[in-house]
This record gives structure tokens, sequence and C-alpha cells, in this order.
């Protein structure tokens, strides 16, 4: 009997989770499954994970109420006196002094649900915008006031010094005040007007300046407005068309575009050009309802909050792309529920709700959670290693790792489970494992893990 034996090597885990592949296509340098892992060195290493935010006093925020939602106020007063705005479960907004820790209820800001925010700097003075079903607010950084001449909006946005506005019951018509004036919306050549939109992309849900222009994000689509100078001399193009809804709430600004997802994966606009990104990931949002997404943009990386289903099951999970690198992977079990960016002078930092809502974190490159380790995961497709239709025996394991690691071997007959402990970074396990396909699943319960280069060792007749 002629035994043959071979050794297959994953050389290299850079290629990630890839969902637009027939699995049984795939090499075994791509993932079917994977969470919690970085691999953008083609290793695998620890993923984003998170702790508690330490601000400029030194003190990390705890809130006696739940936190839903967040706001960074950029305020200057004789210097940078930035805010965090905290929209919270007893339906109040609180107001946090990033410099000295200083925690307060805003009053008359009560709102049934948590309502849109904009800074924006009005005669020299930094102001914050509150808009909701309860009307339209201003917190100068003491008081909060209604401002009784704005329509009931579903989504404000400043640009070229106007305010621009959804109306609620009336989301095919884009509102705008007058210029340097964003709070009078009277209606005439010289004041503020409205401009209708009625086609097949749907009403109007987000509105973003970016690069110059307005974009407005809509149902099934997106129209971008040019408004310098005069309202006559406004006008609208049309840029992008989908059939899929686009989440509005994960529509983010960027240094060379917007992101966004919609129902059919992750987009980036850029002037009239429209790209898909992480386009590995599409399946995973197919039939998946991410009406709750939201995307935050912070130092070249765009977080997104949102629902995948893998293997057939939905779960939370938070994608992370590195836009320089056109690299991205997922992470799970860090049960974020709301985040926004700080980008101070003197401090900045993404500020992050989580677990139950009463403390803010913020990321770290650990996989953990203050310090308690996230299970990461890279789970192989289904592989005949490079023999078809034979027996095989699986007889060695062996990895380059820094740290104890799990690999859990599947086949067709069986499910056995190998617990390698390194030795001076190398780990190896004789086994003995037979089938015909051999899945591989790959577990580290080690912050700050680093494994490269498993051998498969195996022999057939």
């Amino acid at each position: 009997m002629n035994v043959k034996t071979k050794r297959v090597v994953i050389s290299d885990f850079s290629g990630g989770i890839k969902g637009d592949y027939a699995p049984r296509l795939l090499p075994l340098n791509y993932a079917t499954n994977a969470y919690n892992f970085n691999t953008i060195n083609g290793s695998l290493t620890d993923g984003v994970g998170l702790t508690l935010l330490k601000f400029l006093s030194g003190k990390t925020l705890t809130s006696i109420e739940p936190i839903l939602s967040t706001y960074y106020f950029k305020y200057f007063e004789n210097g940078y006196k930035d805010k965090l705005l905290l929209y919270c479960l007893d339906k109040c907004v609180y107001c946090y002094e990033i410099n000295s820790g200083e925690l307060t209820k805003i009053e008359n800001l009560v709102f049934e649900n948590s309502p849109k925010g904009l800074s924006y700097r009005l005669q020299d003075k930094d102001i914050f915008i509150f808009s909701s079903q309860e009307g339209t607010f201003v917190f100068d950084g003491i008081t909060a006031t209604k401002v009784e001449s704005v329509p009931i909006v579903e989504d404000i946005c400043i640009h070229n010094e106007r305010l621009f506005a959804v109306q609620t019951g009336e989301k095919t018509r884009l509102y705008f005040s007058d210029d340097f004036n964003p709070f009078n919306f009277n209606q005439s050549n010289l004041e503020g007007g409205f401009i209708d939109l009625v086609d097949e992309r749907g009403g109007i849900n987000k509105l973003v300046s970016n690069l110059g222009y307005l974009y407005l994000f809509r149902t099934h689509g997106i129209s971008r407005l040019s408004s310098y100078y005069a309202q006559e001399n406004f006008s609208v193009s049309h840029v992008f068309s989908c059939v899929g809804n686009i989440y509005p709430k994960s529509v983010t600004p960027c240094e060379s575009g917007i992101l966004f997802l919609a129902g059919d994966g992750i987009y980036m606009i850029s002037g009239y050009s429209v790209k898909k990104v992480l386009s590995n990931l599409d399946d995973f949002f197919i039939g998946v309802d991410n009406s709750d997404s939201k995307g935050m943009f912070f130092k070249g990386c765009f977080y997104l909050k949102c629902k995948l289903k893998i293997n057939g099951k939905q779960e939370n999970a938070l994608v992370v792309y590195r836009l320089k690198d056109d690299f991205g992977y997922i992470a799970k079990n860090l049960n974020v529920k709301d985040f926004c960016a700080i980008m101070g002078e003197d401090f900045s930092a993404p500020a992050i709700i989580a677990g139950n809502g009463k403390e803010v974190y913020t990321f770290c490159q650990s996989s953990s959670v203050c310090g308690v380790p996230l299970t990461k995961v890279w789970e192989t497709p289904f592989t005949d290693l490079g023999v078809i239709g034979r027996d095989k025996i699986l007889k060695k394991i062996e990895v380059y790792t820094n740290s104890q690691v799990k690999i859990i071997v599947l086949t067709e007959k069986s499910k056995k489970v190998f617990l390698l402990k390194p030795h001076n970074n190398y780990a190896v396990e004789n086994v003995s494992v037979r089938g015909n396909e051999f899945k591989f699943i790959i577990e580290s319960c080690t912050v700050n893990c680093e494994i490269t280069k498993p051998m498969l060792t195996f022999s057939y007749v």
C-alpha cells in the first residue's frame, strides 16, 4: 500500500472573510466566518475592543440614566470648552464638560425620541441645534431655547451658511433658510424657500454637506445640490439610484467622500463617483433590516454598527474599515449602542455607548472589553486538502503563536477539539482525524495574540 504524506500551509490570512463566493471555491486563506481578528498584516491578531474613555480631566463618565444617543459639541469661549451631549432614557439631555468632567442636565430639553443634532457657529458664537417632533431648539452652552420659526423637521444640515431641512410629512420637499440667518424660513427670492424632488428615488431621509455640495440621501438614491450664491442659481443633479433602501443613520462623511450602507452592502460616494467597498461582505447584509445601523468616521477608519447574517444567523456586529488600505474586518460581542467622534483641538476620541448604556467607552487595540478578552474566531471553508474523493488522515497540526490557541477540526464524520500551547512561539499537536473534507476553526481567547502559518500534515492512500 502506497501511503502518501502532504502538508498544507495557511500562509496568509489577509484575504479575510469572504461571503461573495461559494464556500467550496474558496482557498484556506479565506474565511467563511471570522470575527474579532484583524488580519491586515497576514497574521491573526487582535481586532478592536473597548475600554472606558478617560477625558481631559482624567475622569471617566458614568450616567445615572442609560444613554441612548451622543452628540459632540465643539465650543469655544475664552478657550476650547468642548462638550459631550447625552440624550438619555429619561428623555432628557445632559451636558458633559470634557475639560472639567462636570455633568449637568440641560433644562427645557425633553424629547420623546432621540433628536437630530448639529453644531454650528453663528455670529461668532458656537451653538448646538436640536431638531425633533417637539420642534427645533438652540443650546448656547448654557441655556436651551425653542426656535418657533423653524418647521417640524425630520433632518437638518448647515450648508453654505443656510440651514437645510426636510419637513415632517413632506419628505420630497427640501426647505432652506436665508443665508447667514439659519432660522429665517420666510419664502422669497431674497430669503428662504424650498425645492421639490418628485421622482422614483423617494423621500429625503438624510442631508450631508461634503466637498462643497449638499447630498440628499433618499430612500432609493442620492441627489446632489449645488447652492452657491443666490437661490436662483441652485441646481439639483442625481448621482445614484438603488433598488434597496439606503439606511440614513449609516451615512457618514469622511475625508474623501461619504460612506453609507444600502440593502446590498457598503458604498462610498465622492463627487459623482459611487463605488462599492468591502464587497466581500455584501451577502451578509442582504435580507437584513439595518434601519438601526449607524456609522462613524475617526482618524482614517469607518466604523459601522449594524446587523449581519452569517451562516444563516443574524447578529449584531461592528464593521471596521480602513480607507487607506481598503481593508476591513468584523468585530462582535462589543454590544455597541451608539457612538460619536470627539474631534477637539485639545482632545479627540471616539465616544461609545455600550453594554447597559451608563458608561462611555472608547476603542482600544486589544480585543477585549475593559480587559476581559473577547473570543476571536476564524473559520475556513470545507476543503479536500487538494486530494479529491479520497479519505485522508490528518496527522499533525503546527502553528506559530504567542499564546494558547484552540483548533476545532470538523469532517463529515466527526468533530475534534485540540488545545495547542506554544513553546518559544511554536505549538504542535499530533492528531488522528479521518475524513474526506475538513473544516478548521481557529479560536483564541487571549489578549494581544498573534497566530501565523498553521501547517496541516495529512496522509492518504
